[in-house]
């Protein structure tokens, strides 16, 4: 929102002269203009990283196989297709691929279907695609420490990078009863996007761009710019890509495009072509001051970007230097950065002889001005880890660019040994580095820049820079105290195996376990099957965790199931008095500033109505609880249930005993505190002042006349009282509760059947009086209110205790197998039992790629007699050899 400067007001400005009210509009005019151009400049901060690339499952596994220079080229999946079948290392043989090698994802068939409500009919017409896009996005958002369900209804915008739709190809090749009401929806590129949205509520806009291998760079540059706009405050921006059937392959081979040893040697002298490669990646985005309003870590900042063309070249998929050079120009010019003040570049870079030097020679015009040589350019292409992932690649070039920032650290570029000698260095300090090389801050801060180029002819480059100390949240230097880990999972299975990913975390890495509470309580969605535990040290927290995963009992391991995530309701009761009051008091009023003024509230109310022998007490922190326990205990379970209502949890009924029912009406709306303390001052006076009883009594049956009586707004159990809401207990009420004529053993029974109790008292009198025991009391509650299903403001709970977002293991995902089946139901007993049209199909689909070398006139004498995967083979050698028109005669 553009808010224009303070300025006189429309009524002062009529009582202006003519100039004195065109300046004012003119100021606010600029000011307007200044804030325009702030938002539409401001930073994006990218919050959530997800990924799923060769070798790499995540952001933490996709950083080691960077800083370790692992190659992650492999052979192609025989899930694929038969890579020796149609494997020839003669570039010109027709419909032959000559290379067996690419970077390929593992298992790409399975899905945990049932997590994200799909049933296995559907899963199995969805393109694996949209599957990992599913996955990705829940863990980009873990990764985030933002709740799944906190983004449902917002307009969050969904922007992916997509070309390939391989899977639903594999339909055409099946018979047309296999096709299903959900192949258009599981397969068609547009829906990839909206199925996200749906899943997760987004409302924001959402589409899929196909711009050849700048898809995903281009969908984050769209991403930004509908940020900046307004149009939504969370993006999802990234892309996919899988090769599941060799045509595109067989194509690009015939284009001579690929290397034939299957990788990318980029900017080697070696560079014979690209290989291909498949993932997806997600960043999440937002406007840097969202991202610090709502306590996001940001791990880099996108200054700026870019998307052009290159218009008329030598040809289609020919490059276009001068087009480069004038994005990233443009690019820096956007992001109001010099090119001296960018550090590393994530080159394009496939490794193709002509793509490379022209790739080069634009960086160097941008670049290679007035350069400091002990401050050169460095130049890297993951490409050389895991090959070209073509609609993906300029996502995972990104990612890796964000990597680098968090650990300081530029990776090494693989598959170089001696420089392409079309790329002229000379006078250009620029370094393409095969050792990890140390990233520390520059004279500004650190910049980088990443590009993706389209075979379309479409261009991306987007710069990326460290996130100033500044942008970063403080955190308060305090003993965190005990810490309420908490864990949840959509089964009792995947949440032991959670359990045993956090216990492995713990151990291996130095995270704090206030961060790690915090981020698993506020960052988190919280499913069906759940655990609490109370840590006091990360060695507790791992044998906890071991022992739940291993099947084992804890006694301090609170879990539960629920059979629905509606939430169940909470009830308050409160009690005649509270043990250890001091405590309590004096531990809640430093962890909670809602119980602090509470507590400080309703002990000055009540100093004023108890007599003068009795206000006296304790003190707690500047605040004296006074000296009777029915007060202290009033004051502590008042200033407690406002601290529980604060962390969210309303009550649906309260009851009490004692002075507990004091606190039930004031609660419920009876009357308001200021009301309650009076009476209560009342009654204390009457049962503590023996001399003065009678007197006394009287004065607590006028007051009690003198209140008056609201109807409860929340179910009030009381002695004596049905539970229904719109009963109001009244004067003679009270004064029979004062006299004891009323029993209390029904009102926590009773408060059972309205939701799960909460005694707001939590302390237990025998527990030790360490430090920490109240704290303790309070979080062990609460995990057991969050494994029974009660709804909790977990960013409440932390308001005024240290925790920061921080990455942890994210969702075990429980996956089957789910793929299409193009075997028929039944089998082929006799060729004259089907149309011979029906044989050719089931014969193309069982032998597909397969090799043949059959003795015709052998097979046709005993055509009668074969089985049908034999006849399969024998229908498709006679089709190859263009024999099998003749046949149809």
């Amino acid at each position: 929102m553009i808010t224009p400067s303070s300025g006189p007001s429309q009524e002062t400005r009529t009582e202006l002269s003519p100039v004195k009210r065109a300046i004012a509009e003119i100021r606010d005019l600029r000011a307007t203009i200044q804030a325009a151009e702030r938002a539409a400049n401001e930073p994006i901060a990218i919050v959530g990283v997800g990924c799923r690339f060769p070798g790499a499952d995540g952001p933490d596994a996709y950083w080691r196989l960077l800083h370790e220079g692992t190659d992650a080229i492999g052979l192609v999946p025989p899930d694929r297709w038969d890579a020796d079948a149609l494997y020839d290392p003669d570039p010109a043989a027709e419909g032959k691929i000559y290379t067996r090698h690419g970077g390929f994802l593992d298992r790409v068939d399975r899905f945990d279907a049932a997590f994200f409500g799909i049933s296995p009919r559907e899963a199995v017409s969805l393109d694996p695609q949209q599957r990992l896009l599913l996955e990705v996005a829940w863990e980009a958002l873990e990764h985030a420490g933002i709740p799944v369900d906190s983004v449902k209804g917002t307009r969050g915008g969904v922007f992916l990078g997509l070309t390939a739709a391989e899977y639903g190809t594999l339909f055409l090749a099946g018979a047309m009863t296999e096709i299903s009401a959900y192949v258009g929806t599981g397969n068609a590129l547009s829906v990839a996007a909206g199925r996200l949205s749906y899943v997760f509520g987004l409302q924001g806009p959402c589409l899929s761009v196909d711009t050849a291998c700048s898809s995903s760079l281009v969908a984050v540059h769209l991403a930004c710019q509908s940020l900046r706009s307004d149009e939504c405050r969370l993006a999802f921006a990234g892309g996919a890509n899988l090769i599941l059937r060799p045509e595109a392959t067989v194509n690009f081979c015939r284009a001579r495009m690929l290397a034939p040893d299957g990788r990318c040697k980029t900017f080697d002298a070696a560079a014979d072509g690209y290989s291909r490669g498949e993932g997806v990646g997600i960043v999440l985005l937002k406007r840097l001051s969202h991202a610090i309003e709502d306590r996001n870590r940001v791990l880099g900042l996108v200054l700026g970007s870019t998307v052009n063309q290159d218009g008329r070249t030598a040809g289609l998929t020919v490059p276009n230097g001068p087009s480069q050079e004038a994005l990233i120009r443009d690019a820096l010019a956007r992001a109001r950065v010099q090119p001296s003040d960018v550090d590393y570049i994530e080159a394009h870079g496939t490794g193709t002889s002509l793509g490379d030097p022209i790739e080069m020679h634009s960086l160097r015009a941008v670049f290679g001005g007035a350069r400091e040589a002990q401050r050169p350019l460095v130049i890297g292409s993951v490409k050389t880890n895991f090959g070209h992932l073509e609609a993906a690649a300029g996502v995972a070039g990104l990612i890796k660019v964000v990597l680098a920032l968090q650990h300081s650290e530029i990776p090494p570029h693989l598959h170089l040994e001696r420089l392409n000698p079309h790329m002229d260095f000379s006078g250009f300090a620029a370094v393409v580095p095969t050792t990890p090389r140390p990233w520390p801050a520059s004279r500004i801060r650190r910049i980088a820049g990443v590009s993706a180029f389209g075979f379309s002819g479409t261009n991306a480059h987007v710069v990326v820079a460290e996130c100033p100390a500044e942008a970063e949240r403080p955190q308060p230097d305090l003993d965190p105290g005990p810490q309420l880990v908490l864990l949840s999972a959509r089964t009792p299975s995947a949440l032991a195996a959670l359990a045993k990913r956090v216990a492995d975390h713990v151990r291996s890495s130095d995270v704090a376990i206030a961060d790690l509470a915090y981020t698993a309580a506020a960052g988190r969605a919280h499913l069906a099957a759940r655990l609490a535990f109370v840590a006091s040290s990360p060695k507790a927290l791992a044998v906890a965790l071991d022992r739940f995963a291993e099947g084992e009992s804890h006694p301090d391991v609170a879990t539960g199931r629920l059979e629905s995530l509606d939430g169940s309701p909470v009830v308050f009761h409160f009690r005649p008095t509270v043990p250890r009051v001091v405590d309590m008091a004096r531990q809640l009023s430093r962890e909670s500033n809602v119980f602090r003024e509470a507590l400080s509230t309703v002990t000055a109310l009540l100093q004023t109505q108890l007599q003068p022998g009795l206000a006296t007490g304790a003190d707690v922190d500047g605040v004296g609880l006074g000296g009777d326990p029915q007060a202290e205990g009033f004051a502590v379970q008042y200033a407690a249930a406002q601290m529980w209502r604060s962390w969210g949890l309303e009550p649906a009924a309260v009851g009490g005993s004692g002075v507990g029912e004091y606190l039930a009406a004031c609660v419920a709306g009876v009357f308001p505190v200021e009301q309650a303390c009076a009476l209560l001052g009342a009654r204390v006076n009457a049962t503590q002042e023996a001399g003065r009883g009678i007197e006394e009594r009287n004065r607590f049956s006028r007051i009690a006349d003198a209140i008056g009586q609201a109807v409860p707004h929340t179910r009030l159990v009381l002695h004596g009282l049905d539970d229904a809401p719109a009963r109001a207990p009244g004067a003679a009420y009270w004064t029979r509760q004062l006299s004891g004529d009323l029993t209390s053993s029904d009102v926590a029974e009773r408060l059972a059947n309205h939701g799960v109790v909460l005694d707001v008292s939590a302390v237990r009198g025998s527990d030790p009086a360490s430090d920490d025991a109240v704290s303790r009391h309070f979080r062990e509650m609460l995990g057991r209110l969050y494994v029974q299903g009660v709804p909790i403001d977990w960013d409440g709970v932390f308001a005024n205790r240290p925790g920061r977002r921080v990455s942890l293991p994210t969702y075990p995902f429980e996956r089957e197998r789910y793929w299409i089946d193009l075997t028929p139901a039944a089998p082929i007993t006799s060729p004259d039992a089907l149309p011979f049209s029906a044989l050719l199909r089931y014969a193309r689909r069982q032998a597909a790629h397969m090799p043949f070398d059959l003795d015709l006139q052998a097979v046709g004498a005993r055509a009668a007699a074969l089985d049908r995967l034999t006849m399969a083979f024998v229908l498709c050698a006679f089709e190859r050899l263009g024999v099998l028109d003749s046949l149809r005669t």
